[in-house]
């Protein structure tokens, strides 16, 4: 799966959050103990920024595994409807494990 099909991926999925929501979900990505073999990102990376300079800065920091560290978030803030149709089918990665 390419770069840019994972970017578009992730764009749609935060467009398809409320603003609300998509508030709660850089909140997940900025703070310790939702990512445990992951990095947060710095809170002020994230502070005011769009949803697609939110994908930008996930990608910079996760690379291959920012649709896999989205996949956790969402299925920490209940969004499985969106785990389903966007995050079923992921590749696997080697590196890191995470518990899904």
């Amino acid at each position: 799966v390419g770069i840019s099909y994972c970017e578009y991926v992730l764009l749609e999925i935060l467009n398809s959050l409320s603003n609300v929501n998509f508030i709660k979900f850089k909140w997940h990505v900025t703070n310790e103990g939702f990512l445990e073999t992951f990095s947060i990102i710095p809170p002020f990376k994230l502070e005011d920024k769009s949803r697609e300079e939110t994908v930008t800065v996930m990608f910079q920091t996760y690379s291959v595994h920012t649709l896999k560290v989205t996949k956790i978030i969402l299925k920490q803030m209940c969004e499985n409807d969106l785990v389903d149709k966007y995050l079923t089918d992921l590749p696997e990665i080697p590196g890191k494990s995470i518990k899904d």
